[in-house]
């Protein structure tokens, strides 16, 4: 089950919201993974620094989806790098160290 801000990430325009969960780098940059499996790469940030990696954080900041990092498939079948679309982004963020769930 998504979190309900992801899943008003599907629906409204971006807006400012916030996200809790365990920060992992990944290709697109520094990303928070929820208790409940869902990606949201903070898309400004190539990685967490070092102290936060690995840690639960609360993430603030503007969200929505977007399929501008989908990979493209070329005329001849080639299909580029790139994700299945729908990733989820936030700009402008502002995090904090939390507790992790018990």
């Amino acid at each position: 089950m998504e979190d309900k801000a992801v899943k008003d990430a599907s629906k409204a325009p971006a807006k400012r919201t916030t996200i809790v969960g365990e920060a992992k780098d990944a290709k697109l940059g520094a990303a928070v993974v929820s208790a409940n499996g869902s990606v949201v790469y903070c898309i400004e940030m190539s990685e967490w620094p070092p102290n936060v990696l690995d840690k639960w954080v609360e993430v603030v900041g503007v969200l929505n989806r977007t399929d501008q990092f989908r990979a493209r498939v070329d005329k001849d079948g080639a299909i580029s790098q790139g994700t299945a679309g729908g990733d989820l982004l936030m700009r402008d963020v502002t995090y904090k160290i939390v507790a992790a769930p018990e």
